[in-house]
């Protein structure tokens, strides 16, 4: 009896003994799989690090730094999946979110992965287009959006606008032509009192279209004058309680029916101004890197049809810098146009980049976000707006998106995951899209925006301006 129990007391040391032993086996191969797994994710952080410091340093280079991307990398044994992606929701015109994902196959099956993001800014693109550049994507949902502020002229009805820290320039048709907005201290639902007093300043004719920027340290508004001589007129606005008209210039090579100014965007210290189709040149730049003193680059270039919006951009070609004019015009066949202007006294048309979409309705708004170029164009039963992959303009451009909007888009700004839509749809002039070229859906409407102006739109953090020829002539939504 006392003989048997000793032997099951053996044996039940010798399990117990088995089980203790398999546990401590067991524990260190995990002790030696975490230590594994932690060695592999220190690797996989150094990799991810050294990834978005190469993405910085490519940045200051070229912009935009990094398209999507996928590749694999093996070291070790271990093989690395390195994903780039430049989500469309932080995407601005200035700055754009770059996530890194840096991942790998663990033991047993497991996916593991190391993520980083980091904020790229285009410093060239910033200081070319005069420092009034968006560099922060809208916040929330915007379903819908809501007024967060509004002022009328005295007299008048607006023609043109444009933001520029925290101040609203617009142009009008009535004197004194040009009106100030301060919009710093506004408060939501304030309804009058934003237009600030410009003092004795009368510009002495209609303007048609205005671009801010600050050169040399002053802040100027460049203007396209409704006049037959003078159309370009520079106004310093450094103070916007006294604004002074500082330079007149007068387009050359103009004549015909519509020699007037029109449209103007200023880009990396010159000054691009069309007048409506007429005779000889519709197309002129102008240096401005002394804007009290404007030069006209060459005579203009005759492109035979009406610019109604326009921008210009730059970029690496053939090793050296190449400047490109993206135009929404009225012409049948080419209603977004593309010109190389790299040389102003050899401006040429790049005649397989220009895009005649379906239908016969007029280009009516550009605008353009990274290499996504967003062309708006008036309405016919067909799509009103489209996007075209913009890298590489000297090959063409691809189409990458369109949706029908039910009426002419007549302004655009474009900034994170929205397409802000100025439209001539009645009780529904500002519409808000999503801005992905994959997913142009989601339109939530404003019915508040009766007459927007075409070209009449404008995104700067977190609001959109609009201008409008009906009741107030600025209203600010959020």
């Amino acid at each position: 009896m006392n003989r048997g129990l000793s032997i099951i007391e053996v044996l039940i040391a010798m399990a117990l003994a088995v089980m203790v032993i398999s546990g401590a086996v067991s524990a260190s191969g995990g002790f030696g799989l975490t230590i594994s797994d932690s060695e592999i994710g220190a690797e996989a952080m150094r990799q991810s690090q050294d990834l978005t410091e190469q993405i910085n340093a490519e940045s200051r280079g070229e912009y935009p730094a990094n398209a999507s991307s996928t590749a694999i990398e093996c070291r070790d044994g271990f093989c690395y999946q390195k994903r780039v992606a430049t989500p469309v929701a932080y995407a601005a015109q200035c700055s754009e979110v770059v996530t890194v994902s840096v991942s790998w196959a663990g033991a047993y099956g497991r996916m593991l992965s190391v993520d980083a993001t980091t904020t790229v800014v285009d410093v060239p693109q910033m200081f070319a287009l005069g420092g009034g550049c968006d560099m922060s994507p809208p916040i929330g949902e915007w379903d819908p959006p809501a007024l967060f502020a509004s002022s009328n002229f005295d007299t008048g009805k607006p023609t043109g606008i444009d933001v520029f820290q925290g101040s609203v320039y617009m142009t009008g048709d009535h004197a004194p032509y040009l009106f100030i907005a301060s919009t710093t201290y506004a408060t939501l639902g304030q309804n009058s009192g934003l237009f600030v007093n410009t003092g004795t300043f009368d510009a002495g004719v209609q303007l048609n279209d205005i671009r801010v920027a600050r050169i040399n340290g002053s802040v100027y508004a460049f203007v396209a004058a409704n006049s037959s001589t003078k159309q370009l007129r520079v106004i310093d606005v450094t103070d916007i309680n006294d604004p002074v008209l500082v330079a007149s210039s007068t387009l050359a090579n103009v004549s015909g029916s519509f020699p007037e100014g029109f449209r103007v965007y200023y880009y990396d210290t010159r000054l691009y101004i069309t007048t409506r189709e007429t005779a000889g040149s519709e197309f002129h730049i102008f240096d401005v890197s002394t804007p009290s003193a404007p030069v006209e680059l060459g005579n203009g270039y005759a492109i035979n049809r009406t610019v109604e919006s326009m921008v210009i951009t730059k970029k690496l070609y053939a090793g050296s810098d190449h400047y490109y004019a993206y135009l929404a015009t009225d012409k049948n066949a080419a209603e977004l146009t593309v010109l190389d202007i790299t040389n102003p006294a050899a401006i040429a048309e790049i005649i397989f980049a220009d895009q005649n979409v379906p239908g016969n309705q007029d280009g009516a708004s550009v605008y353009l976000r990274g290499d996504d170029l967003y062309l708006g164009r008036l309405s016919g039963g067909a799509s009103e707006l489209f996007v075209f992959d913009a890298k590489t303009p000297w090959n063409g451009l691809r189409m990458i998106g369109q949706q029908n909007i039910g009426a002419g888009v007549i302004g655009l700004a474009v900034s994170g995951r929205f397409a802000f839509l100025s439209t001539t749809k009645a009780h529904q002039g500002f519409q808000v899209y999503d801005s992905d070229p994959d997913a142009l859906t989601g339109a939530h409407t404003v019915s508040d925006v009766p007459g927007p102006v075409a070209n009449g739109i404008r995104y700067s953090n977190n609001r959109v301006y609009i201008a409008s020829r009906t009741d107030d002539a600025l209203r600010i939504f959020y």
